[in-house]
């Protein structure tokens, strides 16, 4: 566990042509960066998601405190994945709406102090976002909601896939629009802006 009360952020990270890896996690408010300190959405990005491993490793990292929430998603190569899990867009991605997205992101980090910063596949919300949250409809489908130490686990998706996946998108529409208001409001993650495919 990280005892330095001075470590601001932890960062593990693949390199290609890996599919994996990139974990970022914001930990801690440091008087020196606190003007640019993201104590927000961990971005969870590794192709290995999947693996019960990364869930304990995420796990005990929350425990840390300070962190509003994350996401778990799969990516389809390694530079969609460090750019969702940096806010930096890669030129790698030639995705000029991925690229707009992940722009949005980084205009509206301020946000991500108490506000998620998008539904994904799987959604790890922190205590504080969830005391807020109002009581859940009925989905269809209806996401799953474990308890992930002082967190919830939202499983909206039965799979891991891509947060703009199409099929995804289209089966957490009235999921998306209950959370819309208790995220950043990224105006690409609008239910106006899914894809029409």
């Amino acid at each position: 566990m990280l005892s330095n009360t001075e470590t601001a952020k932890l960062g593990i990270a693949g390199a290609p042509p890996l599919t994996t890896t990139k974990i970022e996690f914001h930990v801690n408010d440091v008087p020196k960066y606190s003007s640019a300190e993201m104590r927000f959405n961990v971005a969870l990005v590794p192709s290995m998601a999947r693996d019960t491993s990364l869930l304990d490793f995420a796990k005990a990292l929350a425990h840390l405190g300070g962190i509003v929430g994350g996401g778990l998603a799969t990516y389809p190569n390694y530079y969609y994945g460090l750019s969702e899990g940096t806010g930096v867009v890669h030129s790698s991605m030639d995705d000029a709406k991925n690229e707009w997205r992940i722009g949005e992101d980084v205009m509206l980090k301020h946000k991500t102090h108490t506000h998620l910063r998008r539904l994904y596949p799987w959604t790890l919300i922190g205590p504080q976002i969830w005391s807020q949250l109002p009581p859940m409809p009925r989905f269809d489908p209806m996401p799953t909601v474990e308890d992930f130490g002082e967190f919830k686990l939202l499983k909206a998706w039965p799979t891991l896939c891509e947060p703009r996946d199409p099929a995804f998108l289209r089966g957490t529409r009235a999921l998306r629009e209950w959370l819309w208001p208790y995220t950043i409001q990224n105006p690409a993650d609008h239910v106006d802006n899914d894809p029409t495919d």
